[in-house]
């Protein structure tokens, strides 16, 4: 799983990328389709930093911010797209703590709630209940 705010390192292992030099003409991304129920963007999101780790057939590239899951790795080579559906997921929301531990019968309380993968941003979420 990656982390919703970026820079997982994803491995796109196959044949026929090429040598080096065809690095420039190389696009590595993540891509979700319309209609998804896997809590992600529509479209297409670019990799950053992409580079070989093995010639011809390792590709490797920091993943963009995102969220959801089961998203299809697409590797686009000088015009040549192939994609491998369900080859990506957001890591979940995981929240540690909330404050306060406590609140009025009545409602109303501002509650912050602390924790990783909320988001892209990865902020403290607030409820008010």
């Amino acid at each position: 799983f990656g982390a919703q705010n970026g820079g997982t390192i994803i491995s796109m292992i196959g044949t026929n990328f090429g040598p080096a030099a065809t690095l420039p003409l190389i696009s590595v991304g993540l891509y979700c389709p319309a209609g998804s129920i896997s809590g992600c963007t529509e479209g297409f999101t670019e990799c950053t930093e992409i580079v070989f780790g093995t010639i011809h057939t390792t590709l490797l590239c920091t993943g963009p911010q995102g969220t959801g899951s089961q998203l299809s790795g697409v590797v686009t080579i000088a015009n040549q797209t192939v994609s491998l559906a369900n080859a990506f997921s957001y890591a979940e929301p995981q929240p540690n703590l909330a404050f306060p531990k406590c609140a009025p019968t009545t409602g109303g309380s501002i509650i912050t709630i602390n924790g990783e993968n909320f988001g892209q941003t990865n902020n403290a979420q607030i409820a008010k209940i």
